[in-house]
């Protein structure tokens, strides 16, 4: 296929899924230029890993960085993180809060969603945001974050897939 592309199309450009690329990470990187100094924690659903490791590169050393996996196993993303980005920062990826596994929803996560925005005004998609935020929820009500947090959370779209 992507010979005949090549031949059709000689300076075509594959963007693989979820951006997965230097482009993509690099990309994902200039959103850090948004976020204020002032946050300590900032939290993102991870799928191919290129935003998480995108504003991996360029987080603050006053700052960690949450990945919130909307899949089950998404353990294995912690090898794709540790290869594109060295050094020891400080971040963690958390892969309890997939609710049954990618793109699978359960009524209490559900009901989650429509709370959310009739308090926030905020809508939720249901394979990732609506995991991160639920996942953030849990981690608040677990005593996670440390009393002072400031915490940021990424709402990464995917509204259409609702």
């Amino acid at each position: 296929f992507l010979e005949t592309l090549e031949q059709k199309y000689p300076n075509y450009w594959v963007v693989p899924e979820g951006g997965a690329n230097d482009l993509g990470m690099r990309g994902a990187s200039e959103i850090m230029d948004y976020i204020p100094e002032n946050y300590n924690y900032i939290v993102t659903a991870v799928g191919s890993a290129t935003t998480f490791i995108g504003l991996l590169k360029r987080l603050k050393n006053h700052q960690k960085l949450i990945g919130i996996c909307p899949m089950k196993g998404g353990a294995y993303l912690k090898e794709i993180i540790e290869v594109n980005v060295q050094g020891g920062q400080q971040w963690e990826l958390l892969d309890r809060f997939h609710d049954g596994g990618f793109g699978k929803i359960s009524l209490r996560l559900e009901n989650f969603m429509h709370s959310f925005y009739k308090k926030y005004g905020i809508l939720l998609d249901r394979v990732y945001t609506a995991k991160m935020m639920w996942a953030v929820h849990q981690l608040l009500f677990e005593n996670y974050f440390d009393k002072e947090a400031s915490i940021l959370c990424i709402h990464s779209g995917g509204l259409t897939g609702n």
